[in-house]
Formats: structure tokens, sequence, C-alpha cells
């Protein structure tokens, strides 16, 4: 289309913008300068200094209640002694004392000593006699004055030192005699006697008896293995 044919407005439209496109391509296609290329240089580091720490004066704590709460009961465990502790007595405890003995407590009855008639007083004498053992006895009732008389029918049971039971001579009566030669220092009025051969040392017990009773203590003759030997004499006198 010819621009002549246009209305005038549009030309001068057209013409504005073709002016504005020339100009705008011709500031596109400027040269530019090259440029030249140039080093940025590194910034520079400046160390910040790191202030000193002053030191904040020591002050007493004060201490600040804590809240009352509700404490949690903490168990605690139980202990178990393993040794029983020893009773410690207070030394103010007056000590006890003993209950008095009931007084209805019989009293311990002491074991009754046999009473005998006739007591038995042993005498032993040494003597060279060694062919036999010979016990000679008296028995004889009467009073303190000396009035009085030998008995008859009674024995002496001797029990040797080997355990045999023997029996002596009976006695009789007034015609009471004498055990040795008067003076010849084992004199004894006698009226039955007991004889054993030959000499055997050892311990003679010795009882009077009568029809099978005993009528005095047991007594002991001890016989001397000697020499000298043992000769005994046994009174059984009874007193009125």
């Amino acid at each position: 289309m010819h621009l002549s044919k246009l209305p005038v407005p549009i030309i001068v439209l057209l013409l504005a913008v073709g002016l504005g496109c020339s100009a705008g391509t011709f500031l596109v296609r400027a040269p530019q300068p090259t440029p030249t290329p140039t080093k940025t240089p590194k910034a520079t580091y400046t160390p910040t200094l790191i202030p000193t720490e002053t030191p904040t004066p020591t002050q007493t704590p004060t201490w600040t209640p804590l809240p009352t709460g509700t404490p949690t009961p903490v168990e605690t465990p139980t202990e178990v002694p393993t040794d029983t502790p020893t009773p410690v007595t207070p030394t103010n405890t007056p000590a006890p004392t003993a209950p008095p003995p009931p007084t209805n407590t019989p009293e311990p009855t002491a074991t009754p000593v046999p009473s005998y008639p006739f007591p038995a007083v042993p005498t032993t004498h040494p003597t060279g006699s060694e062919i036999e053992l010979r016990i000679s006895g008296f028995v004889w009732e009467g009073n303190q004055t000396g009035f009085g008389e030998a008995l008859s029918g009674f024995q002496m049971q001797v029990v040797t030192p080997s355990g045999e039971v023997q029996t002596s001579e009976v006695s009789v009566g007034p015609s009471a005699g004498a055990s040795t030669t008067p003076g010849a220092g084992d004199n004894h009025s006698m009226n039955f006697q007991y004889k054993t051969a030959p000499y055997v040392p050892g311990v003679y017990k010795v009882t009077l008896m009568k029809d099978g009773a005993q009528m005095s203590p047991t007594v002991e003759i001890i016989a001397q293995a000697g020499p000298p030997y043992t000769y005994a004499h046994i009174d059984f006198i009874k007193f009125q």
C-alpha cells in the first residue's frame, strides 16, 4: 500500500512507530566497548576481637525455698537383724528374790541306822603266832558297876577275806575264861572264840548272831601280813 493513499493521522502514527523501531534497533546494535576483565579483590577479613569476660563477683547464694508440695513417699527397706540383741538389764532394777520355800515341804528322812542289842568294840594286838588266826569274844550283860554275867548261846559269824562265811564256837555262861595267860599283853575275858589255820592275812568281817538273828553291828578285823601277826578280841557288852 502507498502512503499517499492513507489518511494523515495514520501516516504520522506509522512514521512514529517506524522511527521508534529504528531507534531501538540502533540502540541495541550500537557497538559496546569491550570490557576489560578486572579481578575483583577479595574482601579483607578483619578479625573481630572477642571481648574479655569480666568475672562477676561471687555472690552468696540465696536459698530459695522449694515449692511446697505433697512429697512422694519413698519406701525405706527394713533391715532384718541377723543376731538377737542381748537384753540389757537396767541397773536400777532390783534383782529378783527367790520365792520362799513352801512350808509344807517334808524334811528329808535320814536312813535309819539299825539298832542292835549288843555293841561291838574290837581290839587288836600284835602276836608272834603264825600257826593260826584267832579272834576271841566276850558277850556279857550287866550294869555299870560291873555286876552282870556272861551269856550263852551266841556265836560270831565271820566272813573271811576270800568271802567264805564261817562261825565261831558257841558262847558259854558264867564260866568265862581268859584269852591268854594273864600278863601276856593280850589277855581278855572271853567265853567263845574263832580260830582258822593257817594264818591268812586280810579283812575279816565279824557279827554277833543268836538263833540266826543279828545281835550286833558288823566290825572289821584287819589281819596284818606280819610278822608281827594279828590277834583280835571283840567285846559284846550290853549295859542295862
